[in-house]
């Protein structure tokens, strides 16, 4: 895990590494730009057209450097836009505003929003991390003139217009990025849909190292953090030249209804494929066949009930449970649910598991007395189990607090899911791509997580090295055949190939 500084943390790393190394600020944002700067060169854009558009700010200053470093490499600045009054900007700002001036004074300046041309390409600078409200007036007028005489965006830091705090304002008005050049770290609110809602194009962020001080990292406290491709990999337990299936445990799946077989498929199979060594199902008795044909490699029990579960059969090999997908709900489902949670081996709980949860309080009060649960909500479930949210900053907050109460893992799903643990700290899963935004995709997921548990990892782990591996499947869909068409059962078919691209990094 990778730790995610808030706004003022980051100032604070900003600050401690101009005292540390030591290095005047001016000389830090000469850095920070020449990051930039590099980034574009070796992206292909040296020969496109740029206008530049800064405030008077520190992230106005970055854009006036990058402007004259620019302009220094050979490229093309058709124009710079200066979005308030010059005489009010920031320190840093101004020392670029005169060096940009000295170097070429003929540049194409613009003060109005209505007038800058339309180049190749847009370098927003125009607020950084520190804006507290949300753009108006002609500030907002700019923002929709980048957006709609612009071929190419780029923004430096953030996009303009995003809170540096996730949900500290409504999004009215904000660059849509083709790119984001972020700074040191990811930024908080790049994870949060709400406030991201008006980056309709790639978004795509690039983290850029501009050497900031390791050792206050090292230090400073949080309760937020990522987890990426590289930590999934470092976390991987690998296989001896003796291993056998014995070493890598049984998951015990629970799913599947008359009405929806299918779930209990994709979750089956996704096990298969999660490295445990054994799979067991216990399925509707009309659903076995289904999942039988479908999974021949699971170890399928029929339920005495015909079309719903009505009572848990565990084998003893058993190592990790999961239940949830497509069971419905029923006086049934909640009475084998009951039941399946007195045994209290590790298990994932999972769509209708988490309805009938939300119907019948007194699963929540058992769930509690398990102590080693996974919940795995979409947004509709949480807000089911623990009321009406209006964004995923107050799902987080919530679920802090419900993941202590619980003692339980809860995993919010999404385009960047996040990972809440009993301790409160939150982790957010970078890895996904929007074509896994299809129906069955959550249901692999279970089946990647109990077949990990059941593989010995720890519960957080489990959930955390689930989740990166379940989203590099849909990352290689994409690669191979982009974001349109992918199925939940395609998915599963990625999964070695995730394995495989997760330990090319190890």
């Amino acid at each position: 895990m990778k730790k995610l500084l808030s706004v003022d943390q980051i100032r604070h790393w900003d600050a401690a590494t101009i005292a540390h190394e030591p290095i005047a600020s001016i000389d830090l944002m000469e850095r920070a730009a020449l990051s930039c700067t590099t980034w574009l060169v070796q992206n292909g854009f040296a020969h496109r057209r740029f206008t530049i558009v800064c405030g008077i700010g520190n992230n106005g200053g970055d854009g006036l450097a990058i402007a004259r470093q620019l302009i220094t490499a050979g490229c093309a600045v058709d124009a710079v836009v200066l979005a308030g009054d010059e005489h009010r900007g920031s320190r840093d700002f101004t020392i670029n505003l005169h060096r940009l001036r000295e170097l070429e004074p003929a540049i194409n300046w613009h003060t109005q929003s209505s007038d800058f041309p339309k180049s190749d390409v847009c370098i927003d600078a125009l607020f950084g991390t520190g804006l507290d409200r949300p753009i108006a007036g002609s500030l907002r007028q700019l923002v929709e003139s980048i957006n709609a005489r612009s071929s190419t965006v780029i923004s430096i830091d953030v996009p303009s217009g995003l809170p540096g705090i996730p949900g500290a304002f409504r999004v009215e008005a904000m660059v849509d990025a083709d790119a984001i050049l972020s700074f040191q770290q990811h930024k908080e609110a790049f994870f949060h849909p709400d406030a991201m809602a008006g980056c309709r194009r790639a978004g795509k962020v690039h983290v850029l190292d501009i050497g900031l001080w390791d050792g206050f990292l090292k230090t400073v406290k949080t309760r937020t953090f990522t987890f990426d491709r590289t930590d999934a990999a470092e976390r991987i337990i690998d296989r001896h030249r003796f291993s056998h299936k014995g070493i890598f445990g049984a998951a015990f799946i629970a799913a599947g209804s008359e009405a929806m077989p299918g779930a209990a498929v994709l979750s089956v199979k996704a096990a298969l494929r999660s490295g445990c060594g054994l799979v067991f199902a216990q399925v509707p008795a009309k659903a076995k066949t289904v999942v039988n044909i479908a999974a021949p490699e699971a170890m399928t029990h029929a339920d005495a009930h015909l079309t719903v579960l009505s009572h848990p059969s565990i084998p003893e090999k058993t190592t990790a449970i999961a239940c949830g997908p497509g069971i419905a709900v029923g006086e049934h489902q909640v009475a084998f649910l009951l039941a399946l949670l007195t045994d209290r081996r590790p298990t994932v709980l999972d769509a209708d598991a988490l309805n009938a949860a939300a119907v019948h309080p007194s699963i929540l009060e058992v769930i509690k007395k398990h102590r080693n649960c996974i919940l795995t909500p979409h947004p509709a479930e949480f807000d089911r189990l623990f009321g009406a949210h209006e964004t995923l900053k107050q799902r987080i907050d919530t679920a802090s607090t419900k993941a202590a109460e619980l003692n339980a893992v809860i995993h919010i799903k999404g385009a960047y899911s996040v990972t809440v643990l009993p301790s409160g700290h939150a982790v957010y899963n970078t890895c996904g791509s929007a074509a896994m935004a299809v129906g069955g995709s959550g249901d692999v997921l279970t089946g990647l997580v109990v077949g990990l548990l059941a593989a010995g990892y720890e519960r957080e782990i489990a959930m955390l090295l689930g989740a990166a591996l379940h989203g590099t499947a849909g990352e290689c869909y994409e690669k191979e055949y982009g974001r349109m068409g992918l199925t939940a059962g395609a998915l599963v078919d990625f999964i070695p190939q995730a394995w495989k691209t997760l330990r090319s990094l190890a």
